[in-house]
């Protein structure tokens, strides 16, 4: 039990005599410094909200030491952080017990804290009130008005996380009847206070996946699961809003040793005196500076209405959130994947053509080079570009590049200008192209890509291009040693497979059959 009345210390590390053993005493002095002190330190570490836990570990464990419930000292009350409210684990050596299929019950809930009272002769304890607390981290100091507002906008957010936790206290504990939650933001707090509903506590359902196109039944099933969704949030037990945005401490003039000062707020002092109150008058509550008012004071701003606000939260912005989803499913359900499926459909213009465009409609030929001495078909020939040790005139005539020191002027057109310049051929243009370059029956036919020595030799390649008085122009560069192997590389980098240089001839009379 706390005393009120302050200790005197004679510097020797003993007590004077006119204080007592059997007491430990603590001034309202110190547990305001220490309050502050903690305050402080979580204000440096807003960012999380770990360090608040201090500063309410530090209040509940005074507010329970103050009190003396019936049947003391067999009965007392002290505080749990992190409560259980779910299935309790037998402990080790006690009776087995039948498993419990854990889907079908109501979900466990860990409040941050929870003040009971327990019995020491029986497995016993009875809710006085839970603590569920939340940061506040905003650059503005937490006496301001930004805080309060940045407070009040956040409670939204956290009723539903307040609303199961109760709930699941009802579930878990048959013999609760009402459960007091503390929502703390920062430095503020609501107050809500819940009575058993009638009837067995359900499960709330789960939400609905959806990642393909439904059937008929499947439409209906899903339907029939969001109206009972509807069905349970319209049926949720509404909280008795007793303070909503209330500050939890008074800010008072700074000091040197204290740079925030604070004590409780009379709010604050009503709120957590008020469960002991209403359900556990016997208890013996003794006087000190942490008793209430005996008036409530104002728990919320007239310009707030808490009941509006928490139907909205709980109730009305669940139903709207399901009631969207109904609606875009029902206008996705309206054009089906398959339009052959429901003959009385009939698609609009845009996906008639982006039914029948073909995947491949919009994908580019790769350009194919062309190789000195090969004839090539028109097909084939419409994909070509010409090799770059060669050029084309405008009369289809290869030539060689100029001198050193000479322009070419045929260099500076336009690609588009010249068709067999990197230009895509017609297939007429393509033989004429192929006529003009060999006389069709001397030339060497090769599979593409592959390589262009294959099955004649060096010297019979020159043989069959002199006789030709029209590519005697092309000697120079085919014989030019540096530009076979130019060539050879990229023909190799081209093909999409190798070819067997034993087998040389066979395949380059196969082709000369193909074309």
């Amino acid at each position: 039990m706390v005393k009120t009345r302050s200790s005197t210390h004679d510097g020797k590390g003993e007590n004077s005599s006119t204080s007592s053993t059997k007491y430990s005493v603590t001034s309202a002095e110190r547990f305001h410094n220490d309050l502050s002190s903690n305050v402080s330190m979580a204000w440096r570490g807003r960012a999380s909200e770990h360090r608040l836990y201090t500063v309410y570990d530090h209040i509940c464990s005074h507010l329970c030491n103050i009190v003396e419930p019936s049947g003391y000292p067999k009965n007392t009350i002290s505080h749990t952080p992190q409560d259980l409210f779910g299935v309790e684990v037998p402990p080790a050596g006690s009776e087995p017990q039948a498993p419990l299929n854990k889907k079908e019950l109501y979900e466990e809930r860990f409040p941050d804290f929870a003040r009971h009272i327990f019995c020491s002769s029986e497995y016993l304890r009875l809710l006085i009130d839970c603590w569920e607390i939340k940061g506040l981290n905003i650059p503005a100091s937490w006496d301001s008005e930004q805080a309060r507002r940045a407070a009040l906008k956040a409670i939204s957010g956290e009723m539903e996380q307040v609303f199961v936790t109760a709930m699941a206290g009802f579930a878990h504990n048959p013999n609760w009847e009402h459960v007091h939650a503390l929502l703390i933001i920062g430095v503020y707090f609501s107050q809500f206070v819940w009575t058993r509903p009638e009837g067995e506590i359900e499960r709330a359902l789960s939400d609905i996946s959806i990642n393909h196109v439904l059937t008929k039944e499947e439409m209906q099933n899903v339907m029939k699961r969001y109206e009972d969704r509807i069905t349970q949030f319209k049926s949720r037990a509404l909280p008795k809003v007793q303070f909503y945005n209330a500050p939890v401490f008074k800010f008072h003039t700074p000091t040197d040793d204290h740079p925030i000062r604070v004590t409780l707020s009379p709010e604050f002092l009503f709120a957590t005196r008020l469960p002991l109150k209403k359900h556990f008058k016997s208890c013996k509550i003794q006087s000190s500076w942490l008793s209430p008012p005996s008036r409530k004071p104002c728990g919320w701003p007239k310009s707030v209405d808490p009941d509006v606000l928490v139907r909205l939260a709980l109730i009305d912005s669940h139903v709207a959130l399901v009631k969207n989803r109904i609606r875009n499913l029902r206008h996705q359900s309206a054009t089906p994947a398959n339009p052959k499926e429901s003959p009385g459909y009939k698609p609009d213009h845009r996906l008639k053509a982006s039914l029948q465009k073909s995947p491949l409609a919009g994908k580019v030929a790769r350009p194919r080079r062309v190789i000195p001495g090969v004839k090539r078909g028109a097909k084939d020939a419409a994909h070509d570009v010409p090799a770059p040790a060669q050029e084309q005139k405008d009369d289809g005539q290869a030539v060689g590049n100029p001198a050193d020191g000479e322009s070419n002027h045929d260099d500076e057109r336009p690609v588009e200008d010249d068709p067999g310049e990197g230009g895509m051929l017609s297939g007429d243009e393509a033989d004429d192209d192929a006529d003009r370059q060999s006389d069709g029956e001397d030339e060497l036919h090769l599979p593409v890509g592959g390589d262009d020595n294959d099955g004649q030799s060096d010297e019979e390649e020159d043989e069959d291009s002199s006789d030709d008085p029209d590519d005697s122009d092309n000697s120079d560069n085919s014989d030019d040693p540096d530009d076979s192997e130019d060539l050879d590389q990229e023909s190799d980098e081209d093909s999409f497979g190798e070819v067997d240089e034993d087998s040389g001839d066979d395949e380059s009379s196969n082709l000369e059959e193909d074309d």
